[in-house]
């Protein structure tokens, strides 16, 4: 997987404060905050995707590999399980905190609030009250 390019990690960047300036109030903050959370935000975003990219890439080449190890490959299935039961977990959520769900594998936890239109300590209650839903279906490995 190549390196991330400082060229188009900045005209990402540009790209989504031009496409967020939009919502620029000056009554809220300043612009300089303003942009600042969005360099913050979306580089966050790119750092987990490559990281995501990443996993996945050392993931495939691992299982291509002609000694791959019986001791991973039940770590592989144990994982893919556990992956399966958040989501079944998570299908049973009302659809916002679904949708809130969603957007905090890929999201901070303000953007993610921000996205369902819930305030950053709405989102943290609407947590603490699903945890035990998880814990309750084995799931504390997620938490």
């Amino acid at each position: 997987m190549p390196a991330l390019d400082p060229e188009d990690v900045a005209q990402d960047l540009l790209t989504e404060t031009v496409l967020r300036w939009p919502r620029f109030d000056a009554a809220r903050g300043n612009a300089e905050a303003f942009i600042e959370e969005i360099v913050r935000s979306k580089t966050c975003k790119i750092i987990r995707a490559y990281k995501r990219e990443r996993k996945r890439s050392h993931h495939i080449a691992r299982m291509l590999r002609p000694s791959f190890d019986p001791v991973d490959q039940h770590d592989d299935i144990r994982e893919m399980s556990l992956q399966i039961d958040v989501r079944v977990m998570v299908s049973r959520l009302p659809p916002r905190m679904r949708d809130a769900c969603d957007h905090l594998q890929r999201d901070t936890q303000l953007a993610a609030a921000s996205a369902v239109g819930m305030s950053r300590n709405g989102l943290a209650g609407a947590l603490t009250r699903a945890r035990p839903l998880f814990r309750n279906g084995d799931l504390d490995s997620y938490l």
